[in-house]
């Protein structure tokens, strides 16, 4: 799809120039870009970041899965004068009065304990159990994107990537669905760099932004542990839902992607569901049985 040919309005979206506001038969889109290697310290052999596929193959995943998540097209878009670029499309899903609040800026707004502390784990949970009475929507929706951010290799999801929907005259509250996944399935990596043992070591070798005890958790090992309640129930809803046929086909059929970089995707995805999702999964059944 060529984005030009979509109706351009005022930009609603914050946080980064490089983000637009389009039209696509009657929705509101943000339009997001590949991130400049300027914006990162180290010197990658990339003329961009990968982070517009890795959104659209993520939030196809989360879809794959049953889990609610932003509505995403690929395709391309040229400024003037500029080269043609690879571009995310995320349809908004603030609509009938509701709109998004991060869990940043609800977490700084508790009591000291968990605004000094909100990238702990514990906190995070003391903080959804405030929130009636969509508590138990909300934990199922975090526990869910822990579990399927851990297979997608997404390190970055922060307070600031997940959060509530508000109505604005009644105040209903609901979870958001699943959003910012541009993080996902190593968009830093170049063509070359990538192989099967790259693969595997990005599967289990992934941490969460979120904290325990002043450490980013190894979301792999936190998973195969089976020692958190919530994590575990998150890992029985998840997995029986996995259809690796379907997850390969999403790749495949993901435009604008060298075969290089599909292979490697589909290794990830494999390898962490083979060492990782799988073998939690059956040490819970069996604990069960």
């Amino acid at each position: 799809m060529n984005f030009n040919s979509c109706k351009e309005l005022p930009n609603k979206y914050l946080g980064s120039d490089r983000k637009k506001t389009i039209l696509i038969d009657g929705d509101r889109y943000l339009l997001k870009f590949p991130d400049p290697t300027g914006d990162y310290p180290l010197e990658l052999e990339l003329s961009y970041i990968n982070n517009a596929i890795s959104e659209y193959i993520g939030c196809k995943v989360f879809k794959s899965l049953g889990i609610p998540v932003q509505e995403v097209l690929l395709g391309t878009y040229s400024e003037q004068g500029k080269a043609e670029k690879i571009a995310c499309a995320c349809k908004d899903f603030c609509t009938d009065g509701f709109s998004l609040y991060e869990a940043e800026a609800l977490l700084i707004s508790r009591t000291e304990e968990i605004k000094t502390n909100r990238m702990e784990l514990d906190c995070i949970v003391s903080f959804m159990e405030q929130m009636e009475p969509v508590a138990e929507e909300l934990k199922e929706r975090f526990f869910d994107m822990f579990v399927v951010d851990c297979w997608i290799c997404n390190a970055d999801r922060h307070n600031s990537n997940w959060g509530l929907l508000i109505h604005e005259t009644s105040g209903e509250m609901k979870a958001a669905p699943v959003y910012d996944c541009g993080s996902a399935l190593s968009p830093l990596l170049s063509d070359d760099m990538l192989s099967d043992e790259m693969a595997r070591e990005h599967a289990l070798g992934t941490h969460s932004a979120i904290m325990h005890h002043g450490s980013r958790i190894w979301s792999s090992k936190c998973i195969l542990a089976a020692d958190h309640t919530m994590v575990n129930d998150a890992v029985r809803r998840i997995v029986p839902r996995i259809n690796m046929h379907q997850i390969r086909a999403i790749i495949d059929e993901t435009e604008y992607v060298s075969g290089v970089r599909k292979d490697f995707y589909k290794s990830v995805l494999q390898y962490g569901y083979d060492l990782v999702l799988r073998p939690a999964y059956e040490k819970l059944i069996s604990k069960n049985a």
